[in-house]
């Protein structure tokens, strides 16, 4: 059975919990905070409508105490945290569609957080993107908080957006491999792209977006900005034999670029000196 709950921010982290469980977690004002624990799928995918429906209800209901009817009024944004939906269907995709254009209809806005790259893929061939915006998706529950309350400096909140291309190549040659042609063939090949996937080496080199804990390719999310002084790798495929020259390589090019680094360095410093008329400190050698 799923287990549906309304979280709330542990003092000034960007910790959320569910507000019935942890009395220091704290409804933000304007913000519900839905946490849906179970796979998105045709079996419980209405319930979770109509939870997030009858929570819209009652915060549109007029309150008994002037302290609720606060609360209620300022109610604007509705966050779904999809960090427990671990697989869906497409009835599941479509029924929170469904609940996102009842949700537009009446004045709310809607946040998605931490989907997973399988449940956003489905978004993606439901056609979701047609009715919604992209930068209604977040990393984490902490991003969205901070877009819907308008705290987030310079738009660091930044929303990214990744559609996994490759995957669904891969997922659409394994899925007609076989409906045209038989299971055999479409297991085959997918077992031969998880083997390829595990014995491919991706290296990243990781960037910070803005003032997040979060870390991401340099190459493939703008927001994210190396750190002074600092190198991160990720290095996304198993250690092992088949990949031992890739690990090497790496560490290869990155002695030359701090060379070639250093190398520039020492010259920027040798034309300061220069220009200013002293002489050159010996740990910049000749």
């Amino acid at each position: 059975s799923a287990r549906i709950a309304v979280l709330g921010r542990i003092g000034d982290t960007d910790i959320y919990r569910d507000v019935r469980e942890y009395p220091a977690a704290e409804e933000l004002p304007g913000l519900k905070i839905v946490r849906f624990d179970a796979p998105l799928n045709f079996a419980n995918a209405e319930r979770l409508r109509d939870f997030v429906m009858q929570l819209v209800d009652d915060c549109a209901r007029p309150a008994d105490s002037d302290d609720q009817a606060g609360k209620s009024s300022r109610v604007h944004t509705i966050l779904l945290d999809c960090s427990s939906w671990v697989y869906a269907d497409m009835v599941g995709i479509r029924t929170v569609k469904e609940a996102y254009a009842l949700l537009l209809s009446r004045n709310y806005r809607v946040l998605f957080a931490a989907c997973k790259d399988s449940v956003r893929l489905l978004f993606f061939q439901e056609d979701f993107l047609k009715d919604a915006d992209v930068s209604l998706f977040y990393l984490t529950v902490h991003d969205a908080v901070l877009f819907a309350s308008r705290v987030a400096p310079n738009n660091q909140a930044e929303t990214i957006w990744r559609i996994p291309h490759i995957d669904l190549i891969m997922w659409l040659v394994a899925a007609l491999s076989v409906l045209i042609l038989n299971l055999a063939i479409g297991l085959g090949f997918t077992l031969f792209s998880v083997i390829l996937r595990t014995q491919s080496a991706r290296i990243a080199v990781l960037g910070r977006i803005g003032d997040t804990d979060i870390y991401r390719d340099v190459r493939e999310y703008p927001a994210a900005e190396e750190l002074p002084g600092l190198k991160m790798v990720c290095f996304d495929a198993p250690l092992n034999f088949a990949t031992r020259n890739d690990s090497e390589t790496l560490c290869c090019s990155w002695s030359m670029t701090l060379i070639v680094s250093f190398l520039s360095h020492c010259e920027q410093r040798r034309a300061v000196y220069q220009s200013r008329g002293t002489d050159l400190p010996d740990r910049y050698g000749q």
